[in-house]
């Protein structure tokens, strides 16, 4: 009898202590989330210069146009099988996909400055 018991109260602690890690996890990873956004954008290279990308979007209704992305240190680029790549990898007319943290600076060409990703297609 004791033993049984014993299992029980091992059980429940093991249970208590799942919750409270999935319930501290939720509370971490649910404002990543919700503050830090991930959009994308697709569209082909048009130009490229030392620390930055033009890509012409053409496919998207609301969002065609000529937009600046910034590459930084922490920009990850990836070519089409995956590969984790350079700028120096980056062509004009390459199909890129563009993710980014939803921000646009309005301008002439828009501009985005905070791209987490590029993927060649």
């Amino acid at each position: 009898m004791k033993k049984n018991k014993t299992n029980k109260s091992t059980t429940k602690s093991i249970i208590r202590k799942l919750l409270l890690f999935i319930g501290i996890a939720g509370i971490i990873i649910v404002p990543i989330l919700v503050f830090n956004p991930r959009v994308s954008l697709e569209g082909k290279v048009s130009a490229k210069y030392t620390n930055s990308i033009m890509i012409e979007v053409t496919n998207d209704s609301s969002h065609n146009g000529i937009y600046m992305i910034t590459i930084t240190e922490d920009t990850k680029i990836y070519n089409s099988y995956g590969d984790r790549v350079t700028i120096n990898d980056v062509f004009v007319n390459d199909p890129v996909e563009i993710v980014y943290d939803g921000n646009i600076l309005e301008s002439n060409p828009a501009q985005i400055h905070v791209c987490y990703k590029v993927k060649i297609k």
